[in-house]
């Protein structure tokens, strides 16, 4: 659904008559999510007042989601790639359509994006035997630099997850001591600025 304080509630639809979920919108109320298909996989969909619900993916696609969008209506989210046997980032714009981010050869996973195109998001680390499997998040720039926000922590076995970035390139999140007894506190990452 949609909301504002004029109209009140705005259903979105189910596209194909199962379930959907919003998960973004931007400044123009352009909306993206998730939609589930006839058989059954969930696809990205992005939204507008004039258009509707549109699937970004053929019906019959790979599962894949949306998960951001930003005020340049570029759409970021995940893709089940056959090829990898897991799910990669993508980027998707009307022009020129989907782009496999190609973070990382481990299954990676696009969250949020800003409008100068900097991604968050976080990639899952390789499974190991009696090991637990960990997760970095990471930063994409505009200009496709990929950093590893882990490397950010006070030990470099702290574990950031990030959560939002916004127009000024600052990440909000969670650091998660690596310890017997794990503690949560909120972070706040800044951009280094040129001297």
């Amino acid at each position: 659904f949609l909301w504002d304080a004029q109209t009140g509630f705005t259903e979105l639809g189910t596209l194909y008559g199962k379930s959907s979920t919003a998960k973004d919108i931007n400044e123009e109320g352009l909306v993206v999510g998730d939609v589930t298909t006839p058989s059954g996989r969930e696809h990205p969909f992005y939204w507008t007042k004039e258009s509707g619900m549109i699937d970004l993916v053929s019906e019959d696609g790979q599962d894949s989601h949306a998960t951001g969008i930003n005020n340049n209506g570029q759409v970021v989210g995940n893709i089940y790639v056959r090829g990898m046997n897991n799910y990669s980032g993508f980027l998707w714009g009307k022009e020129p359509g989907f782009k496999d981010l190609k973070i990382s050869k481990l299954e990676s996973y696009a969250d949020k994006i800003n409008d100068s195109g900097q991604i968050i998001g976080y990639v899952k680390a390789a499974k190991f035997l009696f090991i637990p499997q960990r997760s970095f998040s990471f930063v994409r720039t505009d200009f496709g630099l990929v950093v590893n926000l882990n490397k950010s922590g006070k030990t470099k076995n702290d574990i950031i997850k990030a959560k939002a970035i916004n127009n000024s390139g600052w990440i909000v999140g969670q650091i998660e001591s690596n310890s017997l007894n794990p503690r949560y506190q909120p972070v706040l990452l800044k951009p280094k600025k040129n001297s």
